[in-house]
């Protein structure tokens, strides 16, 4: 093992640095190369990096920047092939200039633990979880038999999962999305590692979910004194987390410096688009967001100069020459020849809040009573578990060129409901009409021609595209079903017309889905589901996979569409600032119910439900200044088995108000309906006591507190 000149090896991590005064982490220098065909490939271009005791750092940028790869060229995770350069690199007192692949392999676990962004592809799926614990505590500790077997309980219950002698045999699938992430941050701290790297780690997890895994992260943090270097691109969690950020782009540092300088007064034009991309709970809403154009720079690109110039409307021709990070203030750098002066929101507001002018139309989608109910596995097995009711009486309405957001947690029938409105899956029962037209029971055949009235976009627009197909056959595809356009010279007019109307150009007709960004395949996906000419597009999770400046952009592609077209949109999602933004009216979801529906402005300022107030609260904002940080509601547990509902509110096992109220017997043994207040004209929600929650709401737990009380 090759250390750094005249540094021992960290036994205890943490301790030891912060005895030494030493950061965890210091790297100078990194680049980081890769070979293709066309010729070298430049990810990372010499990046600084340093992480001290106890410090959280979070390195911030879109897709392409260099982040991740930065992160796994100093723990020898990137592929053979792959150069890593760097100037100076120490971790825990080893020298990562000089380790080979096998000793970057052994400080793993015992010197840096890593958590992964998507924990269900981590985790070994026919393997037992505490089996997977206890394999990384007998590697990082040498513990064996019953004493590893406990200390992997140990960990599973630092970490917030309930029960973890009995959970400890489970599988992964038997996991929640939270509870996974849980398990894989007991695996990075088997070996009491003095940093941690978490990539991505809230990224696909429910807003409620990700403020839990938030607050363990600080907390574990806290208690063993570790260094965290956090991978987003949400500045949201990186207001409630980091000490410092790093933002990256083009492989480069572009602006470094304490959170809240960062955050509250960005000085490189970059820092400040990713701000004005963020939809926000305390902003006003409407108006298009401040998007940036554009995309990274490909990695094959030579930069002379500003590597955000081409994407920069403040350019000039000074930014041919590269900017040096220099820095203004004490610990904040940053690398442009015109810094932004001021606050990026309130510069922001005048330019971006205009009107929304679509008007609205009739009803145009009706489900009375929708249920989904699943009873294979009873059929099958006599006496086995009982039927899953995924939705269970749903009553929704959408009128012709307007939006209703659908949220609520993962496994809350949003998706389920959405295919059933569509016909990918079969209601049980109720009713769906679509145009005044009766849907729910009609056959495949009789509803087929009926199919150009409704269409879906889904989450991942790369498994959703043909990948053997171009751009242009896959847009020319529903157009050859539907024989909408008989003559192949019409076809084509038409499918450069849809390339069009999403801003793509005509020479992306001949790429394949692989060929293209994220975001460019998910403009795809909205331009095969326009072209049909639908007045109704339900748009499950689609832009919840993107980066903050890609989501802008389509979020403001949709709000053109619906304008220009009158198309509405059931716009289901689980990150509701994005849907404060675009719905017009919510409709909160919970164990396949509507608990609470109403305008957006009126559940987002005055909730009615205790489960949409604990929604809202977690809502991160990138907002740092403590005296305005709200207080969040952190629900404990997972929502109810669909299989095993609980008698009465189905949220009274997870009822933070019900708890404050004294556990009223009211809410194990009624129902409550989805009603509106008695006393006034208000939205409705299905709970016995919602005219008693506004008085326990904490303050500042809504849309940033300080607007709240000043209301």
């Amino acid at each position: 093992m090759v250390l750094e000149p005249g540094v021992e090896p960290l036994a205890d991590g943490a301790a030891q640095s912060a005895a030494t005064g030493r950061p965890v982490l210091h790297v100078r220098g990194l680049e980081v190369e890769f070979s293709s065909r066309e010729g070298p490939l430049q990810a990372v271009r010499g990046i600084d990096l340093d992480i001290g005791v106890g410090e959280v750092v979070a390195l911030v940028g879109e897709s392409g920047s260099g982040k991740t790869v930065s992160a796994l060229a100093l723990l020898g995770l990137l592929p053979y092939g792959a150069k890593v350069r760097m100037e100076a690199g120490v971790l825990a007192g080893y020298d990562l200039s000089r380790l080979d692949r096998k000793s970057l392999q052994e400080i793993r676990g015992s010197q840096v633990g890593i958590i992964f962004q998507d924990p269900l592809s981590s985790l070994n799926p026919v393997q037992k979880v505490g089996q997977q614990i206890r394999e990384a505590v007998t590697l990082q500790r040498g513990l064996r038999g019953a004493r590893a077997r406990q200390a992997a309980i140990d960990l599973l219950g630092q970490v917030g999962i309930p029960d973890p002698a009995r959970r400890y045999d489970d599988y992964p699938h038997q996991f929640s999305g939270g509870m996974r992430q849980r398990a894989m941050i007991a695996i990075a701290l088997a070996g009491s590692p003095p940093l941690l790297v978490a990539d991505e780690p809230t990224t696909a997890l429910d807003v409620t979910v990700q403020a839990q895994i938030i607050e363990l992260i600080r907390r574990l943090q806290t208690e063993r004194g570790m260094g965290v270097l956090m991978i987003t691109h949400d500045l949201g969690v990186v207001a409630g987390i980091a000490d410092r950020v790093l933002v990256m782009y083009g492989g480069r540092i572009v602006e470094t410096g304490p959170a809240e300088q960062v955050l509250s007064r960005p000085r490189h034009r970059y820092t400040l688009g990713l701000l004005r991309s963020l939809p926000r709970l305390d902003a006003r809403r409407g108006g298009r967001l401040r998007a940036i154009e554009g995309g990274p720079p490909d990695l094959d690109a030579v930069i002379p100069g500003c590597a955000f110039a081409p994407r920069c409307e403040w350019s000039t021709e000074r930014c041919a020459e590269r900017p040096a990070l220099s820095e203004e203030t004490p610990g904040h750098a940053f690398a442009c020849w015109h810094p932004f002066e001021g606050e990026p929101f309130a510069a922001a507001t005048s330019e971006v809040q205009a009107a929304r002018t679509c008007e609205q139309g009739d009803e145009l989608l009706v489900t009375s009573g929708v249920e989904v109910v699943y009873e294979a596995a009873r059929r099958l097995l006599p006496g086995g578990p009982p039927p899953l009711r995924a939705v269970n009486g749903v009553e929704i309405e959408i009128a012709g060129g307007s939006t209703l957001g659908l949220v609520g947690e993962s496994g809350s029938g949003k998706t389920t409901l959405g295919r059933a409105i569509v016909r990918l899956l079969e209601p049980s029962a109720g009713s769906i009409r679509i145009d005044a037209r009766e849907i729910a029971k009609l056959s495949e055949g009789e509803l087929r021609p009926l199919r150009t009235d409704f269409q879906i976009v889904f989450q991942d627009p790369q498994a959703s595209l043909n990948p053997r197909f171009r751009v242009g056959q896959i847009l020319n595809e529903p157009l050859e079903l539907h024989n909408l356009f008989p003559e192949s010279s019409a076809r084509r007019a038409r499918v450069n017309e849809l390339l069009e109307l999403v801003g793509l150009s005509e020479r992306f007709s001949s790429r394949r889905p692989h060929e293209l960004s994220g975001g460019q395949r998910q403009r795809v996906g909205i331009a095969r589901a326009l072209a049909v000419g639908p007045k109704l597009i339900v748009l499950d999770e689609a832009v919840s996979a993107l980066d903050v400046s890609v989501r802008a952009q389509i979020l403001n592609l949709l709000e053109h569409l619906q304008a220009e077209l009158g198309v509405a949109y059931l716009f289901i999602a689980h990150d509701l600032a994005v849907v404060r933004h675009i719905a017009n009216e919510v409709a909160v979801m919970y164990v396949g119910r509507i608990v609470e529906r109403g305008p957006s402005e009126e559940i987002y300022a005055s909730p009615r439900h205790p489960y949409t107030a604990a929604l809202l609260s977690a809502v991160p904002i990138p907002e740092v200044n403590r005296e305005r940080r709200r207080e969040r509601i952190l629900l404990p547990g997972e929502p109810a088995d669909p299989r095993r509902q609980p008698s009465g509110c189905a949220f009274h096992t997870r009822c933070w108000l019900r708890e404050r109220l004294g556990n009223p017997e009211r809410c194990v043994t009624d129902v409550p309906a989805l009603a509106a207040r008695e006393a006034g004209s208000t939205h409705p929600a299905a709970c016995h006591f919602s005219d008693e929650l506004e008085s326990h709401i904490p303050p500042g737990a809504l849309m940033g507190g300080a607007r709240r009380s000043a209301a």
